[in-house]
């Protein structure tokens, strides 16, 4: 969806429309708000391999 159809289905002006993108969205300021509402995906530590060669306790 281009900013014109966005701008007609608002009823806004597509020349402020233009301008908040041309301001606010950019690659930094996407990579900060990904980095602010994604949560890191935990990565297992060395220690917790799935091969290990100890049984697992059977309490």
């Amino acid at each position: 969806m281009g900013i014109k159809r966005v701008a007609a289905e608002l009823e806004d002006d597509e020349a402020v429309l233009r301008r908040i993108r041309r301001l606010f969205i950019n690659r930094d300021n996407l990579r900060a708000a990904i980095m602010r509402y994604v949560k890191p995906v935990p990565r297992p530590s060395p220690r917790s391999s799935p091969r290990s060669s100890r049984p697992s306790p059977t309490h």
